[in-house]
């Protein structure tokens, strides 16, 4: 085998080595998680509960409905991200404050008033620290103060919620009276 040969055949396989170095090179930061941060799954899902934590027979005008929304990420492959609960107030209740209770891990919850739409966004689709994940629930507590007394037979006022995660159907609440 003379010299010129062996060049031409080591120039050939240069590009494939460094192809395989680079393929090599990718894998391995996947593995590592060092990777672009997964997208959402598509087995990923929100749940909901609503439930009113000072029931009474009849609320009067002036009275104050006290309400708990609880929601939680279920996914057993990649985090929620964020969920969002979206509250559409009846026009006989009139929004007064909220509170976030139990969030075990302390994720961040921001809050959005336009009208009687009330709407929480629980978690970062940005800070991967913040992630909405599976197992994660938080409760949000409202205050809502009745200013008028409803017109029809059991003057009552019915009240659902919803929660949505970037990808998944949004799920619904019974109604609440």
């Amino acid at each position: 085998m003379n010299s010129t040969h062996t060049a031409r055949r080591r120039a050939g396989r240069s590009p494939r080595r460094w192809l395989g170095m680079l393929l090599s090179l990718v894998l391995t930061l996947g593995t590592l998680g060092l990777a672009a941060p997964a997208a959402h799954a598509e087995g990923a899902a929100v749940d909901i509960t609503k439930v009113v934590d000072n029931p009474q027979d009849a609320y009067d005008k002036g009275d104050t409905v006290t309400y708990r929304l609880n929601i939680g990420c279920s996914s057993l492959q990649d985090p929620c991200m964020t969920g969002t609960i979206t509250d559409v107030l009846d026009p006989n209740l009139q929004y007064t404050s909220y509170l976030v209770g139990r969030n075990a891990r302390s994720l961040p919850v921001t809050f959005n008033q336009s009208g009687q739409t009330l709407t929480w966004t629980v978690g970062s689709a940005t800070d991967d620290t913040k992630y909405f994940e599976d197992g994660d629930s938080v409760d949000i507590v409202v205050s809502a103060k009745v200013i008028s007394v409803p017109s029809n037979a059991g003057r009552t006022i019915d009240n659902t919620a919803t929660a949505t995660t970037p990808g998944a159907t949004a799920v619904v609440t019974p109604p609440v009276t």
